[in-house]
């Protein structure tokens, strides 16, 4: 798919990007996509804005319009941030207390 110049850093701006990926250049009907689910792994602002954008949309035309057939989940960064900030916070734990990181550290 070709690069577009449309900005993308609003909910309006994930709805050009839809319409323009699925619809001009991939060459969709407008209702092919109303019973597929497309899973968007992104960052959390370009989630948050495409789910802005299903409940703003909700009773638009199509799913692409709708953005409803887009299935949000969380992108790789953010999950391994959420992943490391658990275990230096919930399971740091203290030299003392065995099976903690910080035992592991000081045994090792």
């Amino acid at each position: 798919m070709r690069t577009t110049t449309i900005d993308e850093g609003s909910t309006e701006g994930n709805i050009e990007v839809a319409r323009d990926q699925y619809f001009m250049q991939l060459d969709f009907d407008k209702h092919d996509l109303d019973d597929r689910a497309i899973l968007a792994i992104h960052d959390q602002a370009t989630n948050a804005w495409i789910r802005a954008a299903q409940i703003l949309r909700k009773k638009d035309l199509n799913a692409v319009h709708r953005m409803s057939c887009f299935q949000c989940t969380i992108g790789w960064f953010h999950g391994q941030l959420n992943f490391i900030w658990a275990l230096l916070h919930i399971h740091h734990g203290t030299g003392e207390q065995i099976g903690s990181l910080q035992f592991f550290h000081i045994a090792g």
